[in-house]
């Protein structure tokens, strides 16, 4: 499609609700933010990032993401089904676009890291709202920022972004006061990035997680069965609770089985 026929799926659409009422992620915004990338700057959404971003910052191994263009060391996306690693459909990385469609390394995002610690890419006072946790209408926190989470890690403040797409996950958090930096990429969607990514966060401020494995409560069956079953979301995401081996198992769409302690 072509950002035109895009963007009419859903301009005529209603507002879920009044602006400061609630948070909702929206990939539309970010793909709306790309199309004013292009209009302001008079250049491809992708010349842009490559220019303005991956070049200021010598990013040598991020790009926007192409089906055809042959890249050394690319990784395949994978999925497990039955327990079996398959490669996995392949995204339209136009529909993605400005939401998710770059192509990088650890090593390179911590390069981005360091532009923006640094205030390379932006300002200072616009790394700062960017930061900022701001409140809805009804006084709570969104604990969003303009383009990252506003969380904690152990008690620790953290600003984090984690994504999935066909057959990839990826993860970044990033404590500032400590100046800590983890990034956890997967091309599997079996693999869970943001669990990996936050106990190395600890780990690397030597506060990790205690180890409840060992204090676990057991399970009875009657407990477990009234709450497996599957949940469905909002946003049309599913969550299965399954209850195997004495043990309640948590497991998002198709991604693999955690067990819950």
């Amino acid at each position: 499609m072509t950002q035109e026929e895009f963007m009419n799926l859903f301009k005529k659409m209603p507002m879920l609700f009044a602006p400061g009422e609630k948070y909702h992620y929206s990939n539309t915004g970010y793909y709306l933010l790309g199309i004013l990338i292009e209009k302001l700057s008079n250049k491809s959404y992708s010349e842009f990032i490559e220019d303005k971003i991956f070049k200021k910052v010598d990013m040598k191994n991020s790009s926007f993401m192409s089906r055809h263009k042959i890249i050394p060391n690319r990784a395949t996306g994978h999925d497990k089904i039955k327990g079996k690693f398959v490669k996995a459909d392949e995204m339209l990385y136009t529909h993605a676009y400005s939401a998710g469609a770059i192509l990088s390394t650890t090593y390179d995002l911590f390069l981005w890291n360091r532009a923006i610690r640094n205030n390379t890419l932006i300002s200072e006072g616009s790394k700062k709202r960017a930061f900022t946790n701001y409140k809805l209408s009804n006084g709570k926190h969104a604990n969003y920022g303009f383009g990252w989470a506003i969380d904690e890690v152990n008690g620790i403040p953290s600003i984090e972004h984690n994504c999935g797409s066909f057959s990839f996950l990826s993860n970044t958090i990033y404590l500032p006061e400590e100046d800590v930096f983890v990034v956890v990429l997967s091309n599997c969607v079996c693999s869970a990035t943001d669990f990996v990514s936050t106990k190395m966060a600890v780990i690397a401020l030597n506060k990790p997680y205690p180890d409840t494995a060992s204090k676990a409560a057991k399970i009875s069956p009657d407990f477990a069965e009234k709450y497996t079953g599957t949940y469905r979301f909002d946003d049309g995401s599913t969550r299965t609770i399954s209850f195997e081996s004495e043990a309640l198992y948590s497991q998002l769409g198709n991604r693999g089985k955690l067990k819950l302690l």
